[in-house]
């Protein structure tokens, strides 16, 4: 990322298949970031290498952006983000944050794929038709956590099902003929 941040000379507003390219990495890293959480969660990664991954991928992350020339504010909106993670990740394992975060957690995912391309040029599309950014905030945050929760509901429970089904089936598979003799 830092890499082709560094190559591609004015990223800011490009187009074409190398800004394709390049301009999607830097998220993947934060969203890495996740993973390392999630592999430390599960014992396969210890603390220190989970400081070390999480600060490396968040100061790329950070770079990338403020050469595509972010707004410093935006960029530290992302650390404290990543900030206040940590600390709840951290202070206390045994919360579970109830009914609200779980199901906030839930529908994490499709709220994240959905958030920018829905909710976001929503947004801007409603204060161009003379809503205010209040209602429009106030609806959008609605309707994206409404439609997150339906591809939760009917695309991502049934495909976790389905990919669980085919583990267990490829598990239970025959050893190969060889293997028997």
């Amino acid at each position: 990322t830092v890499l082709s941040t560094n190559l591609y000379p004015g990223s800011v507003h490009q187009s074409g298949a190398l800004a394709a390219f390049v301009y999607p990495i830097k998220y993947i890293f934060f969203m890495m970031i996740g993973v390392a959480f999630n592999y430390h969660f599960r014992g396969l990664l210890s603390l220190e290498k989970l400081f070390a991954i999480s600060v490396g991928m968040l100061c790329v992350f950070g770079y990338s952006c403020f050469m595509e020339g972010w707004q410093v504010e935006v960029i530290v909106s992302y650390f404290a983000a990543f900030a206040l993670f940590t600390a709840f990740y951290l202070l206390d394992k045994d919360w579970s944050g109830g009914p609200v975060f779980d199901f906030l957690a839930n529908i994490s995912y499709p709220l994240y794929a959905c958030h920018g391309a829905f909710g976001i040029v929503g947004m801007r599309i409603m204060i161009d038709h003379d809503i205010g950014a209040m209602p429009a905030l106030a609806m959008q945050v609605a309707i994206t956590i409404l439609l997150s929760w339906i591809i939760h509901k009917a695309i991502e429970n049934p495909t976790h099902i389905l990919g669980k089904k085919l583990a267990e089936m490829l598990r239970a598979s025959p050893a190969p003929i060889a293997a028997r003799q």
